[in-house]
């Protein structure tokens, strides 16, 4: 079957103070290759401690990399890092991960120094831990929900699909 959209092929975006990074992935046969790499600088008072201050420039960035690279695939994965965002390795008793969920953002009320309410809340269980074969090792991740929706908004005005599955 022919597709229009060809699914597994994928752009990385990694959105960072000073800089804005782009590379395009291209499955073939089972395995990706880097079709596309590129890099831009965004004005200082775009973004501050992973806050979008100035969304125009970061917007024009993405579209100018897009373009001159010539990336037509608008299917990212993105990157967003600050003070907002919070990563953690916890360790928790041996369970499966629809056994966790309904429970990780109790676990989570430990580990993260914001109101649950103004966060999104992520794990990837990450295997038995090391030192306890009784416990497991969980990333756990959180960022504020008003920093991602700035992000999403900015990168839909720049024409980027982004899947927010449990995030």
């Amino acid at each position: 079957m022919l597709s229009l959209f060809a699914p597994n092929n994928l752009i990385g975006l990694d959105i960072g103070t000073n800089t804005i990074k782009i590379v395009e992935l291209e499955e073939k046969n089972g395995k990706y290759k880097l079709k596309n790499i590129g890099i831009a600088k965004i004005p200082r008072e775009t973004i501050n401690n992973g806050v979008i201050i100035n969304a125009d420039p970061l917007v024009q960035a993405i579209k100018s990399l897009l373009s001159s690279l010539k990336i037509t695939n608008k299917n990212a994965a993105v990157s967003v890092s600050g003070n907002n965002v919070i990563i953690k390795k916890i360790n928790l008793p041996l369970m499966t991960e629809d056994d966790l969920e309904p429970i990780i953002a109790h676990e989570a009320e430990q580990f993260i120094p914001f109101d649950l309410d103004e966060v999104n809340i992520d794990f990837q269980i990450l295997g038995v831990n090391e030192d306890n074969a009784e416990q497991m090792d969980v990333m756990l991740v959180a960022a504020k929900k008003v920093n991602i929706q700035d992000y999403l908004d900015a990168l839909n005005t720049a024409g980027i699909i982004t899947s927010m599955s449990s995030f």
